[in-house]
């Protein structure tokens, strides 16, 4: 399993959280989030409605590190109120994976789900991974923004009314993004 070491970080309003790795014993805790999410967050995160156990998120909190990345990011309550994750595709050896975020509804818009999204990409870059899929719904307007405004080239491809972006992580196409913007 590989280390990823927690961080304090501080939202655009002065609030704290800590970003750190998904623990086995979280699982309580991230039922309790998605049980209280909008219906509107839900459908964006899971392109539809659905309901949650405690057997969900015990799946979501048992993780190598390696062949799936699961941050969280924890209130100074004690309350999960993010998450974010890749998975590798193709197998553990892979160099691609897939991406997801999710933010509690009280704290969206407030610079959480850039910091995650950053977090998980570095940590995933640190064990080989160059590129991301990130499936999303044509209207879940956050992400496609997050995707635009990451810094990143990526293509999309549209599929019905889900986006499929398809995000480069290489070096290679950070150095051209910068040449580029110079």
């Amino acid at each position: 399993m590989s280390d990823y070491t927690p961080k304090i970080a501080y939202l655009r309003d002065g609030a704290r959280v800590l970003i750190r790795m998904v623990r086995p014993n979280d699982a309580r805790r991230l039922l309790a989030m998605h049980n209280h999410l909008s219906t509107e967050t839900i459908f964006q995160r899971y392109m539809g409605l659905r309901k949650f156990t405690r057997q969900d998120m015990q799946g979501c909190c048992h993780v190598d590190g390696d062949f799936e990345m699961r941050l969280v990011a924890v209130a100074e309550d004690g309350a999960i109120v993010g998450e974010s994750c890749c998975v590798r595709i193709d197998g553990p050896h892979s160099d691609t994976a897939e991406f997801a975020i999710l933010i509690d509804d009280a704290y969206q818009r407030r610079g959480l789900g850039r910091m995650l999204f950053h977090e998980v990409i570095a940590y995933a870059q640190t064990l080989g991974i160059k590129r991301l899929m990130i499936m999303t719904s044509g209207q879940n307007w956050g992400m496609i923004a997050l995707v635009r405004g990451s810094g990143y080239p990526f293509t999309t491809h549209i599929d019905g009314s889900e986006l499929i972006f398809m995000m480069s992580l290489s070096q290679e196409a950070e150095k051209r993004d910068l040449i580029r913007a110079s």
